[in-house]
């Protein structure tokens, strides 16, 4: 169940765990924490049996608050085994503000939750203070007169204060002033630990000594105290030391932390003191009235005892320091008689709750009652003497200490009952976490049927789309498989035609090769007959011209006409010779001028000349035939009688 002010919900596991520990003391201890990001209260860490307090105390985190439960055994004067359950809120001072808060708004839900069998509810900021208070609180035995271990309730000692004042003031006669010095020197002590010179379980003698080393540590720890709490102010920690010593004395009209605090602040307010906030007087600061704490605590102490004295010349030192004792027993008594009403009310409600454990215990309800009842008188008893408690505090304490033994063995006739409720709360409690857990695996499985069917809805309109789509494709595929054939006959067609133009270009080319060959035999045997003619012509024109040169020599005449003769002949060879190339040959159709000398393949066309041929398609990727447009794959340079 989540709670209403915090948000927070108690794990089931938590529950269970606490109940082992109260029915079978299965564990030593139990520490819990709230999981911030699931809202719930969840165990951390389980205590042995064989664990002890100084575990414990190592388990809590340092800067972060917890719950705990601790299985607290003792032994009584009377050599009795008893153990106590406490509930310990875990709160450091370093932890966040924003835990704090969760954790003390949920606090009382979850003592609800564990079904309200703590006896004593502790918050703590640090382990010296808990186990300080735990000792000091709880252990309920015989006491004598003189003791050594003062008991100190330091939650309820600021509530109560005020109500026991005034009777101890008006029996004793002591002034208000040194009673608050005496009394809070002995309550706001912290317990010396395990190794302590004294019985943890009773309350021995002591010599004058061992008194006055008590009430220096107490003073000790007062004084450090109220440094740190300066330092914490925003002092230095050697000025709030140095106002401590030149003006620190216990002796006011409130408790001892509170005037030593008092009378050193307005030590540091008047501007006496450098290094404070405050500006210094011109003069030089005088010297403090202490060397040190040690010496301000002998004094302080000696001052108490010195006071008592004037009041009761007759005392002694020992007896001074007793009597500072005894008024804080009777301050002890009045806290012991608060917290027993309580402890009466917390039983009674324990009461409500075992009849309805055991409506058939009726024999077992009447001795509850009946002690319960005597319980109740000897409390009416105890409250009618807490004026007398520094002669009836032997008997308080030993009518207390009864009355909590009856009530341990009524709660451990209970505890059997608690165990068969425990072991009915276990089997409903699984029953009902397999009825949500069936709940819950119904609910995914429909969850899951209703995704099935709609992922088969899904796919049904994926598999109409896709049928349509496969109609269409099949459609589009025979249409591309006719244009496929038709294209398939094209290119055969254009292959037939073409296998046939290659044919025709074969015979093409072979007959004007043929015709090259006999072009290029007929040109040869020419100019093989031209050279012949030539040179005939030759021999001719020179015979002719030398028999000239005789007749001239001989007959001196004009020149004969056959130098004219020869000139003819030649002209008409040249012409001859033209006529037959214009003829034979055809000019190049670039530069019109040359005859054509090169032939192109495939297209066997002979359209340029040979100079007209090195500059033709050099500047195209592929030159092309000038008569047919054909591209260009090989040239052939053929020889004329021109050429």
């Amino acid at each position: 169940m989540a709670n209403a002010t915090s948000g927070m919900s108690v794990h089931d596991d938590c529950k269970l765990r606490f109940l082992e520990l109260k029915a079978k003391r299965n564990y030593r201890f139990i520490i819990f924490k709230i999981e911030e990001k699931i809202h719930q209260v969840v165990i951390e860490k389980l205590g042995q049996p064989g664990e002890s307090y100084d575990d414990f105390a190592a388990s809590l985190p340092e800067n972060e608050c917890r719950y705990a439960v601790f299985d607290f055994d003792f032994t009584t004067d009377e050599n009795c085994q008893k153990s106590k359950i406490f509930f310990i809120a875990w709160s450091p001072d370093s932890s966040r503000i924003r835990s704090k808060m969760v954790y003390a708004s949920s606090k009382d839900r979850f003592k609800r939750e564990l079904d309200g069998f703590l006896f004593l509810v502790i918050e703590l900021g640090n382990p010296v203070q808990m186990g300080c208070t735990v000792r000091d609180k709880h252990i309920r035995t015989n006491r004598r007169t003189r003791s050594v271990k003062p008991e100190s309730d330091h939650p309820t000692s600021a509530n109560t204060k005020g109500n026991v004042d005034k009777p101890a003031n008006a029996k004793t006669g002591i002034q208000p002033k040194s009673y608050q010095m005496g009394l809070h020197a002995l309550s706001q002590c912290p317990m010396s630990g395990p190794s302590s010179a004294f019985d943890d379980n009773g309350w021995g003698y002591c010599t004058e000594e061992q008194l006055e080393d008590i009430l220096l540590k107490n003073l000790e720890y007062l004084y450090n105290d109220a440094v740190n709490k300066l330092v914490g102010l925003g002092y230095n920690e050697e000025v709030a030391l140095r106002a401590i010593l030149r003006n620190g004395h216990c002796y006011g009209g409130m408790d001892v932390l509170t005037n030593i605090l008092h009378n050193s602040l307005a030590y540091l307010n008047s501007g006496s003191t450098a290094g404070s906030d405050y500006e210094p007087d011109p003069e030089p600061e005088p010297e403090p009235s202490f060397a040190d704490l040690r010496q301000l605590e002998e004094y302080s102490l000696a001052g108490m005892v010195s006071l008592l004295q004037q009041v009761k010349p007759h005392l002694s030192k020992g007896d001074a320091m007793w009597q500072c004792w005894a008024q804080q027993k009777a301050m002890q008594a009045a806290r012991k008689l608060s917290h027993d009403f309580t402890e009466l009310k917390m039983l009674r409600m324990e009461r409500d709750e075992t009849r309805g454990l055991k409506k058939g215990r009726q024999t077992l309800k009447e001795v509850t009652m009946k002690r319960l009842t005597d319980m109740e008188c000897a409390l009416r008893m105890a409250s009618g003497q807490v004026d007398r408690a520094n002669a009836a505090t032997r008997k308080l304490e030993t009518e207390n200490a009864e009355i909590r033994a009856e009530m341990e063995a009524s709660k451990l006739s209970a505890s059997e009952s608690v165990t068969t409720c425990l072991e009915v709360v276990k089997r409903e409690k699984k029953c009902l976490k397999k009825l949500l857990a069936w709940e819950k695996r119904k609910a995914k499985v429909q969850e899951e049927i209703a995704a099935e069917k709609r992922r088969i809805m899904e796919l049904e309109l994926e598999l109409a789309q896709v049928e349509v789509d496969t109609k269409a494709a099949e459609a589009k595929w025979r249409q591309e498989q006719k244009a496929k054939e038709l294209a398939l006959e094209q290119v055969e067609e254009e292959k037939h035609l073409k296998e046939a133009s290659e044919s025709n270009n074969k015979k093409k080319l072979e007959a004007l090769r043929l015709k090259i060959e006999i072009d290029f035999q007929r040109h040869k045997d020419d100019l093989q007959r031209l050279k012949q003619e030539y040179s005939r012509l030759k021999e001719s024109s020179k015979s002719e011209n030398e028999n000239q040169c005789n007749e001239s020599w001989t007959e001196n005449v004009k020149p004969p006409k056959g130098g004219e003769t020869i000139a003819r002949l030649l002209h008409e060879l040249d012409q001859t010779q033209e006529e037959k190339s214009t003829g034979c040959d055809r000019e190049c159709m670039i530069c019109m001028k040359d005859e054509v000398s090169v032939v192109f393949l495939p297209c066997l066309h002979h359209v340029i000349c040979a100079s007209c041929n090195e500059g033709y398609g050099k500047r195209r990727n592929k030159a092309v035939c000038l008569y047919c447009r054909v591209p260009i794959e090989q040239r052939i340079r053929v020889y004329g009688a021109s050429s």
